[in-house]
């Protein structure tokens, strides 16, 4: 399997204007990215176009179905062209759905179309997931691009922690706006296009870069190279290993805030938005530190002995979890134990990824 490759414009430092730019641009996606999750689901529970546990349910199925519809696509556009202009392309497009989120809200809040205003959000989550789809291979493919490799381990440790604060912030966010705006969702929409603006403007400070593989034919069979890549993680033991690690952290985020929502859903007195979002974001004080530490510790290298450490670490923190959940500070605790290993688990296996993957496919690899 190729190695990282050769990339001239690769930079020795972390202090470059395309480094903070796309870590500026990837955390404003991010956070937009679950604060219209989180919003629409409580504005479609508030305007009673779903069930509280019809909207919990379908939030994860909106966001992460086009991850699966339209990953070779991804895959194809990191590669084919400049990650660089995909970035910008999809800060743009995150302008017109946050827009689109805008008017949503308008309509189900002032429109005296409740219902209506509700499925033009909840479409904008899937829209979202669609942004997050393309979005994503290109922010960690291009990596290798922008970083030398002894400051990979470091720069994704700082990218993941970023990245991870954003998902929960996002989400602390979508509740906390819902409670402050309630009936007034058209501020929630104003403050998602205004962060969509300001990220777009962040991808701009990303330089220009070529194509990693400018001659890439577009595939005779949209899923072909799918089935490619997977051929290739199966055959190899690195890859395999981290794209399933990776896998099976997104499935455990996605079950363990659904978890946490019909929690403080079935309380009684049942939480409000605010209570339950704030129990969410507790986890992102443990990832505030984990991520950074996993890649400061990792130094000039791939620390895989960090994997094992981080695993333990959340299984741990989830079981003493379940066992904490009639004692709320106990709780708290566990969620915040499991954001620090959270950092430990995860920044060596994108950093295995980055480094493991060919240099003409690496958007690709990340896609699938």
């Amino acid at each position: 399997m190729a190695h990282e490759g050769h990339f001239p414009h690769a930079s020795d430092t972390l202090l470059t204007r395309t480094y903070v730019g796309l870590l500026a641009a990837q955390f404003l996606a991010a956070f937009n990215d679950q604060a219209i999750h989180a919003s629409a689901m409580f504005f479609a529970i508030h305007t009673q176009t779903l069930s509280e546990a019809s909207a919990i349910s379908l939030m994860p199925i909106l966001f992460y179905a086009p991850w699966a519809l339209f990953c070779t696509l991804a895959g194809f556009l990191a590669d084919r062209y400049s990650k660089r202009n995909t970035l910008v392309f999809w800060k743009v497009a995150e302008v017109a759905i946050t827009g689109l989120a805008l008017f949503g809200f308008w309509l189900g809040s002032e429109g005296d179309s409740p219902k209506v205003g509700a499925w033009v959000v909840l479409s904008c989550v899937f829209l979202m997931g669609t942004h997050s789809a393309f979005f994503v291979p290109a922010k960690y493919g291009v990596m290798p691009e922008i970083l030398k490799h002894h400051l990979l381990s470091r720069g994704n440790g700082i990218l993941e922690s970023l990245s991870f604060l954003a998902v929960i912030l996002g989400t602390v966010s979508g509740g906390v706006l819902s409670f402050l705006f309630l009936r007034r969702e058209t501020n929630i929409g104003l403050v998602l296009v205004s962060l969509a603006l300001l990220g777009a403007v962040a991808s701009l400070l990303v330089k220009k870069m070529p194509a990693a593989n400018p001659t890439l034919r577009f595939p005779p069979y949209l899923y072909a190279p799918l089935w490619k890549n997977l051929r290739a993680v199966i055959t190899s033991r690195p890859l395999s290993f981290a794209v399933i690690g990776i896998a099976f952290f997104t499935f455990i985020v996605a079950f363990m805030r659904a978890t946490v929502y019909m929690f403080g859903e079935s309380q009684n007195p049942r939480w409000d938005e605010l209570k339950t979002s704030a129990v969410v974001g507790t986890v992102a004080l443990g990832v505030g530190l984990g991520s950074p530490l996993a890649g400061w510790l990792s130094g000039r290298r791939v620390e895989l002995g960090l994997i094992p450490l981080g695993a333990t670490g959340m299984i741990v923190g989830c079981i003493l979890a379940g066992f904490s959940l009639a004692y709320i500070p106990g709780f708290i605790a566990c969620t915040i134990l499991i954001g620090v290993c959270t950092g430990f688990y995860l920044v060596p296996l994108f950093t295995l990824l980055q480094h493991r993957a060919p240099k003409a496919s690496k958007g690709d690899m990340i896609a699938t």
